[in-house]
């Protein structure tokens, strides 16, 4: 998300079927609706929903009993905040 949110880019639908984590490695798919945050109108309302979603994507993977993943998010400076997370 950082990478594309530096460039001016959202993904615009991040969700725990376009979210896939296998040990230390994240990969994000569905990339054909990127969308550009300064030229589309909503740019900036995807971005926040995508934030919203990522932690919503930890929070599922820990419900289906992947603790590890979960972990390793959080070590690597996820923080879910209380305003992000509504």
């Amino acid at each position: 998300m950082a990478v594309l949110a530096r460039r001016g880019l959202a993904h615009g639908d991040l969700s725990v079927y376009n979210v896939l984590a296998q040990g230390d490695r994240v990969v994000i798919i569905d990339l054909p609706q990127v969308l550009d945050i300064v030229g589309n109108q909503n740019g900036v309302d995807f971005l926040l929903r995508d934030c919203r979603n990522v932690p919503l994507v930890c929070l599922a993977r820990l419900r289906c009993g992947r603790r590890g993943a979960a972990r390793r998010a959080a070590g690597a400076g996820l923080v879910i905040s209380r305003e992000l997370s509504r």
